[in-house]
């Protein structure tokens, strides 16, 4: 098994696995947490922050509370936020969300990225419903759908399904 275990009331299953944290989880291969409360199922995942959740491959939280549901390559450092699934998404941002995305980021706090590719939020109160390459860099801003739009007015908003359109 040649795993790890240092952490009180902890345990980890599986092979390769390191596990240094309080009251914490794990199960799979090559998977490292450093944190209390957590607990992580997959392959080569990454804990720091406390009290997380991750499942799935290559997918790393160092923010508190955080919660990663599948997929890989997934990062969160952003404290109480959500990555569902899906490939390459990172939020920095507090208490924001990435559903099945690829490549979505989400820096903003409290912001929501539901779907899509290559989709990016960097205001504060703002949403992505899907699509592919939108921008959000406004205040309380909202993309529905389509491609290749951007929005950086605060409250401003965008209709779905259309695409390369600029709203400031």
């Amino acid at each position: 098994s040649n795993n790890n275990v240092t952490g009180t009331y902890s345990f980890a299953g599986g092979t390769g696995n390191k596990l240094f944290g309080y009251k914490s989880f794990m199960f799979g291969s090559n998977n490292y947490l450093n944190d209390d409360f957590s607990t992580i199922f997959g392959i080569n995942n990454t804990s720091t922050g406390g009290y997380g959740f991750i499942s799935g491959g290559a997918n790393e939280i160092s923010g508190t509370f955080s919660f990663i549901g599948g997929g890989t390559q997934n990062t969160i450092t952003g404290q109480d936020s959500t990555i569902m699934g899906g490939t390459s998404n990172v939020i920095t941002g507090r208490t924001s969300f990435i559903g099945a995305a690829v490549t979505g980021t989400v820096s903003g706090d409290y912001s929501f990225i539901a779907g899509g590719t290559e989709n990016n939020i960097i205001s504060n109160y703002s949403f992505i419903g899907g699509g592919q390459n939108n921008m959000v860099s406004g205040t309380y801003s909202f993309i529905g759908g389509g491609q290749n739009n951007m929005v950086s007015g605060t409250y401003a908003s965008f209709v779905a399904g259309v695409s390369g359109n600029f709203i400031s």
